[in-house]
């Protein structure tokens, strides 16, 4: 027979183990959580800094980092599920063509500009520098202004 003291002995080391195995699995179940987010995560600087903090916390406070981990993949999730509606609403625009556009306008504006000298070539002979500048600068505002209503219609 077991006396009263041995008993409590053993019922204080038996519910040492089982709160030592939950904190096992809560730091196991966290651990599973932020490598989830490691996977899908796209600014790896400022998940750096989340995960730095959880790792040091997750020995004292597994359950605190894992449901850290859960609201922040949550978010992360949240965050994805609204840039997918947005695009399907057409609020954003593919990075692809937002370069094709700009490579076209650059074009264009090169295009435009560099036909100045001839344009103005025989204006400007035999007047003086300031009257040079002013055609120049006219027609550049002219070029820009035609420029700029091809982009208004478009829009």
């Amino acid at each position: 027979m077991l006396s009263l003291q041995d008993s409590v002995k053993a019922y204080e080391q038996y519910q040492n183990t089982m709160k030592s195995t939950a904190k096992t699995k809560s730091r196991q179940n966290a651990l599973k959580q932020i490598d989830k987010i490691q996977s899908i995560i796209e600014d790896k600087e400022e998940f750096e800094k989340v995960f730095k903090e959880w790792i040091s916390q997750i020995e004292d406070d597994p359950i605190a980092v894992m449901n850290s981990a859960k609201a922040y993949l949550t978010a992360l999730q949240t965050k994805e599920q609204k840039m997918k509606v947005d695009e399907a609403e057409k609020r954003l625009i593919p990075i692809e063509r937002i370069h094709h556009d700009a490579e076209e306008a650059a074009a264009l504006v090169r295009s435009k500009l560099i036909t100045i000298p001839s344009r103005v070539a025989t204006i400007c002979e035999g007047r003086s520098a300031r009257d040079i500048e002013e055609i120049i600068e006219d027609e550049i505002n002219s070029s820009l202004a035609e420029l700029q209503k091809l982009y208004a219609v478009g829009e």
